[in-house]
C-alpha cells in the first residue's frame, strides 16, 4: 500500500497540473470547507472527490480508472 501511495510523486511529473491537487490552504480559523479554500484549478479536497468519480465510473477504461484509484490513495495519504 505505502508504494502505491508514492505513486503519485514519481508520475506526477507527466501530469504538471497535479502539483495543486497535493495541498490546501485553509483560512486561518476557518473549518474545513472545499468551495471556500480550494481554487478551480484544484487542491487535496476537490482533487480526492474527483479522482475518486473517475475510478468508480464504468465508462472509463480500466487504466484510468486504476490511475485514479492511486491518485485517491496518495491525496489521503497528503492529508494525512
Amino acid at each position: 500500500f505505502a508504494e502505491l501511495c508514492n505513486w503519485a510523486d514519481r508520475h506526477g511529473r507527466d501530469r504538471p497540473w497535479t502539483y495543486k491537487h497535493h495541498f490546501v490552504n485553509l483560512r486561518r480559523g476557518a473549518g474545513l470547507a472545499a468551495e471556500p479554500d480550494c481554487p478551480i484549478e484544484g487542491c487535496v479536497l476537490r482533487a480526492i472527490g474527483q479522482y475518486a468519480r473517475l475510478a468508480l465510473d464504468p465508462r472509463e477504461s480500466a487504466r484510468e480508472r486504476a490511475d485514479a484509484l492511486k491518485f485517491v490513495a496518495h491525496h489521503v495519504g497528503d492529508v494525512h
